[in-house]
């Protein structure tokens, strides 16, 4: 929920570790709110200047998100134009497990 998020984030102190971390709180939070529209995460080299990440949700029965599926690789792998497909199989592979875990998807939901 937003509330829990602006609990947690304010307890939490943003570094920045390459020139594309997000620092921002408010920032994170609207790229928050664009992960659970589009129901995937994307770091483009936040961490590490040449590595980027491809993330899905893992519901359990509630439609809680209990975890995480993700894949990492050098920006020349993973930001080409099979990127689209990575994120297609991240997706369907989170959907998949999260399936086995009792969560039934409703039409309009990721």
């Amino acid at each position: 929920s937003e509330e829990e998020l602006s609990r947690i984030l304010r307890k939490v102190k943003l570094v920045q570790m390459t020139p594309r971390t997000i620092t921002s709180k408010q920032k994170l939070l609207e790229e928050l709110r664009l992960v659970r529209k589009r129901g995937y995460a994307f770091d483009c080299r936040e961490i590490e200047d040449d590595v980027e990440c491809i993330a899905a949700p893992i519901r359990n029965h509630e439609a809680e998100v209990i975890a995480a599926l993700s894949i990492s690789g050098p920006q020349r792998k993973i930001g080409t134009p099979q990127e689209g497909e990575f994120i297609r199989q991240v997706v369907e592979a989170g959907a998949l497990i999260s399936s086995k875990m009792g969560y039934s998807r409703s039409p309009g939901s990721f």
